[in-house]
């Protein structure tokens, strides 16, 4: 526990001073000359407060020019609502996302992206629940491809975005490492405790997730755009059907726009 919340103070500082790491740059090359740098933010095209007037491209290259290249780089948190006597704590892992934004410079965008990481699960009772890796039984490969529609308002050498969408979950499960088919489990054996977590992935709409981000991203070229981002991914099948908000996702981290 001791380590979990020396993890996330670290975390916490790292991202702090990585904000203000960008607010800096971005105030200290505003101040350059003009023509010192081509890279210089004084070259920076302006753009009104409420984005760009669409303009629907006339070829398949000029609609790809209209597109961003997006990375996340931001640690996450799954919430698991069940006793740290029968699963694991709520686990913190490194998800890799990229995406696209179009069209870009618009006040609004559509924002696909996809999520990729994995996760260690136990049986017990009649949940699928985060494990640790003493206790697994199933090791899933997760996809969360996310569908936000963005609202952005530009600043001089910043913006802000915020976005709402529908995020869809699947998950691969297969036993994991070191574990056979007839090792022990909840109901009797592994495989068979595998089984019901494979289904349970699937079931009554748990797949389903409501999105929502915050990001304050900043101008270091006309291209290249980085800053802090917040994510909240609400677990709409499990609140409906079971009640509370196990499985839900929050990430904290930086914004890469290309």
């Amino acid at each position: 526990m001791f380590q979990v919340n020396k993890f996330k103070i670290n975390l916490v500082c790292i991202l702090i001073i990585s904000f203000f790491i960008c607010s800096a740059y971005s105030q200290e090359v505003s101040e350059k000359d003009k023509n010192e740098s081509p890279f210089s933010l004084s070259q920076i095209e302006d753009i009104p407060v409420f984005g760009k007037h669409f303009v629907v491209a006339p070829t398949f290259k000029d609609f790809i020019h209209q597109m961003d290249f997006v990375m996340d780089f931001a640690p996450t948190l799954y919430l698991n609502t069940a006793s740290t006597l029968i699963s694991a704590p709520s686990p913190i892992f490194f998800p890799l996302t990229i995406g696209f934004s179009w069209p870009k410079d618009c006040f609004i965008s559509l924002n696909p992206k996809i999520t990729f990481y994995s996760m260690y699960y136990l049986w017990y009772f009649n949940s699928a629940l985060p494990s640790e890796i003493e206790n697994r039984t199933v090791t899933s490969l997760s996809f969360l491809v996310n569908i936000p529609i963005s609202f952005s308002i530009y600043l001089r050498r910043s913006y802000f975005q915020f976005s709402l969408g529908m995020g869809f979950l699947f998950r691969f499960g297969f036993l994991s490492n070191a574990v056979t088919a007839l090792d022990s489990g909840y109901f009797g054996s592994a495989e068979i405790d595998a089984n019901f977590i494979k289904d349970w992935f699937w079931q009554n709409g748990r797949y389903l997730y409501i999105s929502t981000e915050i990001s304050w991203l900043f101008k270091f070229t006309n291209v290249i755009k980085a800053g802090p981002t917040v994510n909240l991914y609400l677990p709409l099948g499990g609140i409906i059907n079971d009640g509370n908000f196990n499985g839900l996702m929050c990430s904290v981290g930086m914004k890469f726009v290309l």
